[in-house]
């Protein structure tokens, strides 16, 4: 996917609902007044200069002489990369013409990914009140529909705005539609902050540019490497900073990894044991977590040394770590401490790991983490650490997940437990143990059991 597809799906995002009057003004825009930006913009993302394309956009026309169609385009074109601007787009637009049902639409999923989910209710409502959306039948927006009232509380309508939509004929629009609005957004815009950032010689800022274009997300199925973000990004920071940087060098040593074709792992290995970076006659841990997390990862899959091993030698580090304040703490690099611990199976290492990390940092992974060792231990709900990690952490995927269990085995009332195991499951969706895949076939057994306990 290029920039130019990425704008274009932006576009048709509303193009099944489109009103026929709309969608010609809209074309008609894009072929006379937004070609020209169309064209430029898709260059500065090309040279990484995406969020610069966003002046050309919303200046093609004064403001004075945007309709109704303008602001519904730009709030279409900005959606995914600056949420709050898009919204206020799409007030403006529907400012201008309240009774179209597509932008009421299009504003619903615009305060539905600012987190008003009130509003979002109304205007989603009035689209599907609307004559328009009635005569073109059930469609996947019931659903989104359905995770605003399920957060506000109405349990028996989230149901009902379920089960209109025919689930077999969507489950696929649902997942997509759930990362539109829960989603990490645009990496256009993502990667334009960072550099901007990196440009002032923040090594940070830096290291995350590189990660982002070792795996460039364009949403939670489609990762793959941006390359030739990669190899600018690496040869524009790589000056940024001195060459004895041990940072600077790893920054180096991943992209060369990921721009090789084979890749070059001999040479990955080399880049690390020269310096004694995680590898080596005497390794250590550069201080970036996120960088050594990515490292780590190539390190065990091409088999450079095992957790064990890594063990073995950083555990010092590791353990220095966790004495530091809370606001010294890098997360990300406790996060591999734990991913290296649980992989060798030390489960008592692990749950002291989490514990602390739960208590000290108030950090929702390795709550979770302690959670599931607690179940192994076989604590009820009854158990105080259970309790609080239910309370302090109510929307954690893992977190619902216990909880709605814990409740099934109690034999209490399911309604509440499964309406928030449907909120977490909206902003992430379960992987199929299968496919890898996230897909909203969980949400839909959740909300058949929500129906079932409702009725009881």
């Amino acid at each position: 996917m290029n920039y130019l597809t990425f704008v274009a799906t932006a576009l048709l995002l509303p193009a099944a609902c489109f009103g026929q009057d709309l969608e010609r003004e809209v074309q008609r825009l894009m072929s006379t007044r937004y070609r020209d930006v169309a064209s430029t913009a898709e260059k500065l993302a090309q040279d990484r200069r995406f969020g610069d394309g966003h002046d050309l956009w919303l200046s093609a026309v004064p403001d004075d002489q945007k309709t109704a169609a303008d602001y519904f385009l730009l709030g279409n074109v900005l959606f995914q990369a600056l949420p709050s601007k898009a919204l206020e787009l799409h007030e403006r637009a529907a400012d201008m013409a309240s009774t179209a049902a597509e932008i009421q639409l299009e504003l619903g999923m615009c305060l539905h990914k600012s987190g008003r989910f009130k509003e979002a209710i109304a205007s989603y409502e009035a689209y599907s009140n609307s004559p328009t959306a009635q005569s073109r039948g059930p469609g996947v927006f019931d659903a989104l529909l359905a995770d605003c009232l399920i957060r506000t509380g109405d349990y028996e309508k989230a149901c009902a705005a379920w089960e209109r939509v025919p689930f077999r004929s969507y489950r696929i629009k649902i997942s997509r539609y759930a990362h539109k609005i829960h989603g990490d957004g645009s990496p256009f815009q993502r990667h334009f902050d960072l550099l901007t950032r990196a440009r002032t010689a923040d090594i940070d800022a830096a290291a995350q540019v590189i990660l982002l274009d070792c795996e460039w997300d364009w949403d939670w199925w489609s990762v793959e490497v941006n390359r030739d973000f990669l190899r600018a990004d690496s040869t524009e920071l790589g000056k940024l900073f001195p060459e004895s940087d041990s940072l600077l060098t790893l920054i180096q040593a991943i992209s060369a990894f990921h721009l090789s074709e084979g890749p070059d792992v001999t040479q990955f290995a080399d880049s690390l044991k020269g310096r004694n970076l995680i590898i080596g006659d005497e390794p250590k841990l550069p201080s970036h977590g996120l960088l050594v997390s990515h490292a780590t990862r190539l390190i065990l899959e091409n088999e450079l040394s095992t957790s064990t091993e890594l063990l073995e030698v950083h555990e010092e580090r590791f353990e220095a770590e966790l004495v530091k304040p809370a606001v010294e703490i890098d997360v990300e690099m406790v996060n591999v401490y734990a991913n290296l611990l649980a992989q060798t199976g030390d489960h008592a290492a692990l749950a002291r790991l989490d514990r602390l990390m739960w208590q000290k940092c108030k950090e929702p992974r390795f709550a979770a983490s302690y959670l599931v060792s607690l179940v192994r231990d076989e604590k009820s709900l009854a158990d105080e650490e259970v309790q609080q990690i239910i309370s302090d952490f109510p929307d954690h995927p893992v977190v619902s997940s216990v909880a709605l269990a814990f409740a099934q085995e109690e034999k209490q009332s399911l309604t509440k437990p499964l309406a928030v195991a449907i909120a977490a499951e909206f902003q992430s969706l379960t992987q199929n143990p299968i496919s890898g895949t996230r897909t909203s076939d969980r949400l839909n057994a959740l909300f058949l059991a929500l129906r079932q306990s409702i009725d009881k």
